[in-house]
């Protein structure tokens, strides 16, 4: 395992601030030797790579879990129910918004009495 992976790992599980405290008291070893391994002084041995990768494994399992939880208690209405995200537009597209076909909106002014509504097919109305 390289410092890189285990640095992801561990502010995975941990988050980006307190992850090295975190994962030496879980492993049950001193911070300054996952300081160590993060600078590569220490090599990581086998076992300490298996615990890493056993606590990565569990973190998704908890994650899983707490997801499937989650869409339960929606359900049961216990929980709000998940936003819908706005679709995301590739880079480099252009936005154009659709102008309403009797409105005349979005179009030049030249070109908007063109668009203008003809007389209703109803004349009481």
């Amino acid at each position: 395992m390289t410092p890189t992976e285990l640095e992801k790992i561990g502010k995975r599980i941990y988050g980006p601030i307190h992850w090295r405290s975190q994962l030496a008291l879980n492993l049950g070893i001193d911070v300054v030797t996952v300081h160590r391994w993060g600078k590569r002084d220490k090599p990581l041995s086998y076992i300490a790579e298996v615990a890493v990768r056993g606590l990565l494994e569990k973190y998704r399992a908890d994650v899983k879990i707490q997801k499937l939880v989650n869409e339960q208690l929606r359900k049961v209405g216990k929980r709000r129910p998940k936003l819908k995200r706005r679709k995301r537009h590739a880079k480099g597209s252009i936005s154009v918004p659709i102008a309403n076909s009797d409105s005349g909106a979005g179009l030049p002014d030249d070109h908007a009495a063109d668009a203008a509504p003809s007389a209703s097919p109803h004349p009481d109305v």
